[in-house]
Formats: structure tokens, sequence, C-alpha cells
């Protein structure tokens, strides 16, 4: 019981985080003007991988819950598909992302140097990178640690399906992406304390693209850093590996509704220093 109400939260929140996205998507679009411009267009990428990545999510999770009712019907070579589309727009969501903070953080330290770099490197040669990285995860996991089909049925998880090496080169790949992340999101958040202190006002614009990235590591240290911690050194009876899902599909909701809010309000740095002030 406790397992499927984890994987019915998860579908429910794979929806969601394609939905909010969208929404996020369509306004950027259609009604502001203000996120169609240059120092918006990874973060605006991101959230279009969010969609699929929902969609993935509601797909993944829904094929567990069939192939552990159905076995007989379901095959779990389902799960290693969506499993594994899951994993490379995972790693190209966690590129992009480690981009936007690396970003971020130049443009606020270095502005006039970034400037000029801005209007040379378009953000469209990042992309045949993101994508290349995706392949070669596959030459990774079928000609180098030499993963073989048939596969074990009896696996309800990807990373059941592949082999532990495999395993030890993902795991290592993506905590090398997120010590990216959070060292340059985190330095972003040490500069923006020093600006405030130093009444250094910031242009709306940038205040709002540099508060979405903050956001963007707040969700990942509470809904996937802080649980895969705790998962590691909490002896628990049941495999947790669901719920970690379902709690990484939630900080990104928790991201689509803080865009959603960011995106219906002028915010500049005295607004952000009347609410610094009242939550200290």
């Amino acid at each position: 019981m406790y397992f499927y109400l984890i994987l019915c939260s998860g579908i429910f929140l794979g929806f969601s985080q394609a939905f909010l996205n969208t929404r996020v998507v369509l306004k950027c679009f259609l009604t502001t003007s203000t996120w169609k411009k240059i120092d918006f267009k990874l973060i605006v990428a991101r959230t279009v991988l969010d969609i699929f990545l929902g969609f993935i999510a509601v797909s993944l999770f829904t094929s567990v819950m069939l192939c552990e009712l159905f076995p007989e019907i379901f095959s779990a070579f389902i799960i290693f598909c969506v499993g594994l589309l899951a994993t490379h727009v995972t790693m190209i969501r966690g590129f992009l992302a480690a981009s936007i903070a690396i970003e971020r953080t130049c443009a606020i330290v270095f502005p006039i140097h970034f400037k000029q770099y801005r209007t040379l490197f378009t953000n469209f040669r990042l992309f045949p990178v993101f994508l290349a990285a995706a392949f070669f995860d596959d030459f990774m996991l079928f000609l180098i640690f030499g993963l073989t089909f048939p596969l074990n049925s009896e696996c309800r998880a990807f990373m059941c399906f592949v082999p532990l090496k495999y395993v030890n080169y993902a795991t290592l790949l993506f905590t090398s992406i997120t010590f990216v992340i959070y060292f340059f999101s985190l330095f972003l958040l040490i500069k923006m304390i020093i600006m405030y202190y130093q009444s250094i006002q910031l242009s709306n614009d940038m205040l709002k693209v540099n508060l979405l990235c903050l956001a963007d590591l707040l969700c990942s240290i509470v809904f996937e850093f802080i649980p895969a911690v705790l998962a590691k050194f909490i002896e628990v009876q049941n495999s947790v590996g669901p719920l970690l899902g379902v709690l990484r599909t939630a900080g990104r909701v928790c991201e689509a509704i803080s865009m959603l809010q960011l995106m219906r309000r002028h915010i500049s740095s005295g607004t952000v220093r009347k609410a610094w002030e009242v939550s200290s």
C-alpha cells in the first residue's frame, strides 16, 4: 500500500510539473516580453526540459505500477526504456542547470566581460554539447560497461538493470554536476548578500534571473540532496528509490511555482531589501 501510494503521488506530481512548466513557457512566449531576453533563454530551455521530465516521470511511475500489478502482461523492459530516457534528459538538464549557475555568477561578478561574451557566444552552441553527452552515456553503458540483453525481469528500477560499474559512473557524473551547480550558486548567493550590504542596485531582469537560479539551488538541496543523504545513512526496510524520485519531482513543481510567482510581479532590489529586513 505504501509503495503504490508513493507511485500515485509521483504520477500526480509529474502531471503537475508538466502543467505548471507549460504555463511558464506559454507566458514566456505569449505574454511576457521580458522573458524573451537572452538572460532568460537558458532558464526557458530548462523549463522546456522540465515539461518533458514531468511526462517522463508519469510514464516511469505508471510503468512501475503496471509491472507490479500485471507482471504477466507488462514487461520490465518498459521500465528500462523509460528510465534510460529519463537518465538522458536528467543529464542534459543537469548540464543546463550548471551552465545557468556559471552564467549567472559570471554575469554578476564580471558584468562588462560577460556582456561581450554573450554577444559572441549563443546558447545554440551549448545544446549540441549536451546532446553529445547523452549519446556518450549510451556509449559508456552499452560498449564500455557491457550491458547485455535479456534484462533481469525482476527489476523495477532503472539502476537495477544496468551494471554496477555504470551505476558508479552515473553517480560520480551526477555528483560532479551537482557540485558545480552548488559551488557557483552559493558563490552567487554570497555575492548578492555582499551587494545588498553595499546597497548596490540590480536591474529587475538581473534580479529575477538570479533569484530563479537560487530557487533552483534551494529546491535541489531540500528535495534532492538532503533526502539522498538521509537515505544513505538511515537504515530503511523498503527501497527508497521511488520516494527519492517523487521528492525530486516535487522540487521541480516548487521551481515552476516560484517562476510563475516571479513572472507576475515587478521585483526590485528594494523589494528584496524589505523582505530581507522583515525576515530578519
